[in-house]
């Protein structure tokens, strides 16, 4: 006998991505707003330099959620209507932007 939820497949929420890109910088950038339809979200750091995620401008590289390397991808695969901020921090040369899509449901 199969285990089932009681869903069907087609039961899932319609979604769909709101695309933004933010260009790299030292200072602290507002990458999500607050979104209570959220369902998820990736962001991409097309960077040269680590990006800092948290839910709290005061995000630093000593007080952060999530650090994302250089070409680094990070799936949210939950719903969390949270503002996220990010910063890249680098004693060179700040350069690039991080892609992002926030999934919403429809």
């Amino acid at each position: 006998m199969p285990i089932s939820s009681g869903n069907s497949p087609n039961s899932a929420p319609k979604t769909k991505p709101i695309r933004k890109n933010a260009t790299a910088s030292r200072g602290v950038s507002r990458l999500l707003e607050t979104n209570i339809k959220r369902v998820g979200a990736t962001i991409v750091n097309h960077a040269n330099t680590t990006l800092y995620l948290d839910f709290d401008a005061t995000v630093s590289d000593s007080d952060y959620w999530i650090a994302l390397p250089p070409n680094a991808l990070y799936e949210m695969p939950y719903s969390t209507g949270e503002e996220i901020y990010g910063t890249w921090v680098s004693g060179d040369i700040v350069e690039g932007k991080a892609l992002i899509r926030d999934f919403i449901e429809v």
